[in-house]
């Protein structure tokens, strides 16, 4: 061994051994824990089987004693039944040898009473005289009026007892008929009564929506006559301010009507007539009507404010519901203003009494 030659320069480097061993260390190690693994594997199946089978010989036992427990409930319930039915056989024989007792003992006492009869006809028939005749009936006479007293009694008892059973029955029935009335009618009085609380609890909400619905309505009116007086309010203090602002010429004679827009808009009439409700809508040059000479400053066009007023019409929903996002109804300088209304004799009448 010593003088074996070792190439040092060919030699691997120290931390490539190290990762070489550790590599080794590692997959023996995997090895040792993959053994282990398997091993408990089979432990573990090993045990579980041994579980089962002791549980299922521990199931046979219990299964075993359980039907032990039922069949001997069983037997023991058979065994009472019969001593039951073999009791209630008895009583049974019992009960039908004693009628048969009674019925054997009342055919004898029967026989018996039939052959007393019998003897004593034979002996009132052998006898040759009247006279011995009566001596010997008068005791059979005694005898069979005794027997016919005594089952005209227990007829007479049998017919009182019937007539007691019947009225216990009339009366019994009677007793049950009405107890069946009464309780009908409670039902019905109370199947009524509740019927009766339930309407009226239904007619109680009606009213109390009713109520509610007024009372709503009462406020909302309330509410839009507040908002339609302020809105006059306003509108007419725009309307004074608008007054105020108009320059009329004082040369001119001209009378300015200024009409509420919101009465314009609420006094237009249906679309048949259009025409006529333009020349109604804005007010007239009075001036221009009675002086035939008089012209206007202006020749602007005629201005269809018509069609911007109905433009801005808003359907009306309460009384004094009036729209706030509408735009103001534009106002017109009584010189700008045309009337296309053709001259009356009334007109020319005004102008003569002036």
């Amino acid at each position: 061994m010593s003088g074996l030659h070792i190439d040092r320069a060919r030699l691997p480097g120290v931390r490539e051994v190290r990762q070489d061993f550790a590599i080794l260390e590692d997959g023996a190690l995997a090895h040792c824990l993959q053994k282990q693994e398997i091993e408990q594997h089979y432990a573990s199946n090993v045990q579980k089987s041994q579980l089962v089978q002791m549980d299922i010989r521990i199931a046979r036992k219990l299964q075993d004693v359980e039907n032990q427990g039922s069949e001997l409930g069983k037997s023991h319930q058979q065994k009472k039944m019969e001593e039951s039915d073999s009791k209630l056989a008895r009583s049974i024989q019992e009960e039908i040898h004693r009628k048969a007792e009674e019925c054997r003992q009342r055919e004898e006492d029967d026989q018996e009473m039939a052959k007393k009869l019998q003897e004593l006809e034979e002996e009132a028939s052998f006898l040759p005289s009247s006279h011995s005749m009566r001596d010997v009936n008068h005791p059979q006479h005694d005898s069979t009026d005794s027997i016919n007293w005594q089952m005209a009694e227990l007829e007479l008892q049998s017919q009182e007892q019937l007539q007691q059973d019947e009225e216990l029955a009339w009366r019994l029935q009677e007793e049950e008929e009405t107890h069946i009335r009464t309780r009908r009618n409670r039902e019905r009085n109370d199947d009524y009564r509740t019927a009766q609380v339930a309407q009226d609890e239904e007619i109680a909400r009606y009213m109390q929506d009713e109520e509610l619905k007024y009372h709503q309505r009462e406020v909302r009116e309330w509410e839009l006559r507040r908002e339609s007086r302020n809105r006059s309010l306003s509108f007419s203090e725009q309307r004074q301010n608008r007054s105020k602002q108009t320059q009329v010429p004082p040369d001119s004679e001209v009378v300015p009507l200024i009409r509420d827009p919101v009465l314009a808009c609420s006094d237009f009439p249906a679309q048949g007539s259009e025409g006529h409700s333009a020349k109604q809508l804005f007010s007239r040059n009075i001036a221009e009507e009675l002086d035939p000479t008089f012209k206007s400053s202006g020749a602007d066009p005629p201005i269809d404010v018509s069609s911007q007023a109905l433009a801005h019409t808003v359907p009306v929903e309460g009384l004094f519901e009036y729209n706030e996002e509408s735009p103001e109804a534009a106002f017109i300088s009584p010189t700008k203003r045309q009337s296309g209304r053709q001259k009356t004799k009334d007109k020319k009448e005004a102008c003569k009494q002036q």
